[in-house]
């Protein structure tokens, strides 16, 4: 059964912005959530989790990219490697907003 996080804007001001982004634990799943909005609307929600060594990655805005600042790998925004050391894609989640709220389902 799938699980909904709904991240009211209003509490994550961050998200209200294109470009902006959180990471934070969610319960019902083990690692840490990124959250980011891409672009105006849209919204992308993954694993932070590096594959390569476990440190959280960091939206990169610029890029559009995931970045991990341990060993420098980076993530496309549907999670496949563009660069290592990291060996296996990220996890991503659907996430979607009405304008008030974000919502992330988690499987």
């Amino acid at each position: 059964m799938n699980k909904t996080i709904v991240l009211p804007l209003s509490d994550f001001s961050a998200l209200a912005r294109t470009g902006g982004s959180v990471v934070g634990k969610a319960e019902g799943y083990a690692n840490p959530i990124v959250v980011a909005q891409v672009s105006d609307g849209m919204f992308a929600a993954l694993d932070a989790l590096c594959t390569h060594a476990g440190c959280n990655v960091a939206y990169n805005a610029l890029n559009l990219t995931l970045d991990c600042p341990c060993h420098g790998s980076t993530y496309e925004l549907d999670g496949t490697v563009i660069s290592g050391p990291a060996p296996r894609p990220l996890k991503k989640f659907t996430a979607s907003s009405d304008g008030t709220n974000v919502t992330v389902t988690l499987p």
